[in-house]
């Protein structure tokens, strides 16, 4: 009885893995595209407030 629940419980977890897995490859450019704008918000935070300051 034991054996059957925690089997049930592993097979669970690795249907959402597989799932999780598979929506993430479908969408990875989508996903490539926000790290890359979230890596460079503080470079483009500065420059706008770098032109801003340039500019008064």
């Amino acid at each position: 009885m034991c054996a059957i629940t925690g089997f049930t419980i592993l097979g669970l977890l690795g249907w959402g893995v597989y799932t999780t897995g598979k929506a993430v490859w479908q969408n990875r450019s989508t996903i490539a595209r926000y790290a890359y704008s979230f890596y460079n918000l503080p470079e483009t935070t500065y420059q706008a407030v770098k032109v801003k300051v340039d500019r008064t």
